[in-house]
């Protein structure tokens, strides 16, 4: 029996982290080549899900909803619906991304008959095929990594056969793109809108002639390691404003409110907008969509940004640039490097110089070449 046969109901369980989730997106286009008159559904973290909800490749986003805090048969004794869900949803094939014992675990109790992932932390008895998590294809850029996966199929997507594992935007799926909806598109422009005339300055759905918004994000949900110091933003965005006809536009989560206030507090000029935690990951999409570019840590907004084609600064310290750079050929990173780096780690045991010796001087030069 051939594989376009066999394979009419597929599973994809997507990464539990923004920016996993955001380069799976090629692997989902390429599953889909593969088998373009197959079902294709998503089973994602439901506060992912946005990613996924608009993907023209996708026939259906299956949420998952979950508890973090909770871990083991806890946490299992929560997906018992999702596991009877997919049980009824009668899947050929599950392709499961995450590196977790748990999500194989899922497609296991799920009695879904082909699963396909990677083999490591003792999961191996829960795949029906696997591949090996050796160094050479953990040390290969996320968004290969999950693309291996495809090679297992059986006929490899064939614009990305022989492709160089570190080579960047390549291929017919070289990029991730996220789908904005209209609605979201108007939802920025009108907020846009609001926030500036709320200062009282004129705002006619464009900005004004000559300026441009530029997207700064401070925060890092990992851990502090991957920040560049607060007040090295703060002056950059004053510097920015100063010498430049800009708007900042300030990105983060919840949790990151209080960081970005301080900053916004630093900045004390009326070209700063503060949008943490007022967003769905399609809004911030969209208002990334309208920044001339995003100076950024390395977050999950950072691969957003990427995939809405806006350029990105991205500031590289304790992570690996190899294998989370933003994906493409139009964005600049920039790192030190010192001998400590890339540590993984989420909190510097040190003296983070890693991003301490990033200057804001540099910064700003690499800025302005956008503008």
């Amino acid at each position: 029996m051939s594989t376009e046969s066999v394979y009419k109901r597929i599973l994809l369980i997507a990464p539990n982290w923004l920016g996993d989730a955001v380069m799976s997106l090629p692997t989902i286009k390429g599953l889909k080549s593969l088998f373009p008159e197959s079902h294709l559904s998503v089973l994602v973290k439901s506060e992912l899900q946005d990613i996924f909800h608009y993907e023209p490749d996708i026939n259906e986003v299956i949420p998952l909803w979950r508890d973090e805090r909770r871990g083991g048969i806890k946490r299992l004794s929560q997906d018992y619906k999702t596991i009877r869900q997919l049980r009824g949803k009668n899947f050929d094939l599950a392709l499961i991304l995450p590196r977790s014992f748990h999500s194989a675990l899922i497609g296991f109790l799920s009695k879904i008959p082909h699963r396909i992932g990677y083999s490591a932390d003792s999961r191996g008895k829960l795949l029906t095929r696997s591949l090996p998590r050796t160094k050479e294809n953990l040390q290969q850029h996320r968004i290969y990594y999950f693309l291996n996966l495809l090679n297992i199929l059986g006929r490899p997507v064939p614009s990305l056969t022989g492709l160089p594992p570190r080579r960047l935007g390549v291929g017919a799926f070289s990029a991730p793109r996220i789908s904005i909806p209209q609605a979201e598109r108007k939802w920025a422009s009108d907020k846009l809108a609001h926030a500036i005339g709320s200062l009282s300055l004129p705002y006619n759905g464009s900005l004004q002639e000559g300026h441009s918004v530029i997207g700064l994000n401070p925060g890092a949900t990992y851990g502090t390691a991957k920040c560049w110091l607060p007040e090295r933003y703060a002056q950059l965005a004053r510097e920015l404003i100063n010498k430049k006809k800009v708007w900042i536009i300030l990105f983060g989560s919840p949790s990151e409110e209080k960081l970005n206030s301080s900053i916004a507090a630093q900045i004390a000029r009326y070209q700063v907008l503060n949008f943490s935690g007022k967003t769905s990951i399609t809004q911030m999409a969209a208002l990334l969509s309208v920044c001339k570019v995003l100076v950024t840590n390395d977050t999950g907004t950072m691969h957003v940004s990427a995939a809405v084609k806006t350029p990105v600064v991205s500031l590289f310290g304790p992570t690996d640039h190899i294998t989370t750079s933003p994906f493409g050929q139009n964005h600049t990173i920039i790192r030190k490097n010192v001998s400590c780096s890339p540590c993984l780690k989420r909190t510097c045991p040190t003296d983070h110089r890693c991003m301490k010796l990033i200057s804001v001087e540099e910064v700003y030069k690499k800025v302005e070449k956008y503008l």
